[in-house]
This record gives C-alpha cells, structure tokens and sequence, in this order.
C-alpha cells in the first residue's frame, strides 16, 4: 500500500515538476517509476498466492527480500525527489532574487 501511495505522489510529482523526458532527471525518475512498479507488482504476485504456497520457508523468504528491497528502493526514490525539489526550489529561489535587484535598481 505504501508502495502504490509512493507511486501516486511520484507519478504527480514527475507531471507537475515539468521535468523534460530527455533531461537525465526526467530519465532517472521515468526509470525508477517503472523499476519500482515493477518491484511492487512481483510483491503483490507474491503475497497474493494461496496459503499452501506461503508456508513454504523459501517462498516467505523470497517475500521478505522482495519487501526489504521494494521499501529502500521507495525510500530512494522518495529522497531523490526531496533532493530535486530542493534543488529547483534553491535555484527558483536564486532566480527570484536575481530579478528583484534588477528591479530594484532601475
């Protein structure tokens, strides 16, 4: 659920970010979308099998890599966004400031 919840915020995110596709930040997060919907999918395959199939140590196994590896892939990608926004917000911010003392001076 945290997964897809991430997915949505990100999808959202990458939309209003205006992020061109062929800038390698727009590349780097249309890749780490899929990746992660990928992950999260084979999560959901795997926990949605009958009974039978989860008793087995392996296949639980098989889940807890699974979720360990889809939660820090989320948290991952869940910081590179915070770190692009912050970047874009410094440098909007930068910007702005720029444009008031030209403003200013004349």
């Amino acid at each position: 659920v945290e997964c897809r919840r991430a997915l949505m915020c990100v999808y959202v995110f990458g939309y209003n970010s205006k992020i061109p596709k062929d800038h390698s930040d727009g590349s780097l997060l249309e890749i780490s979308l899929q990746t992660l919907e990928k992950l999260t999918d084979s999560l959901q395959e795997e926990i949605e099998k009958d009974t039978e199939y989860l008793a087995d140590t392996r296949n639980r196994t098989n889940i807890v890599t699974l979720t360990k590896a889809v939660t820090k892939y989320r948290e991952n990608m869940l910081g590179y966004c915070i770190a692009l926004l912050a970047s874009r917000s410094s440098f909007l911010s930068h910007r702005n400031r720029k444009k008031r003392s030209r403003q200013q001076r004349k």
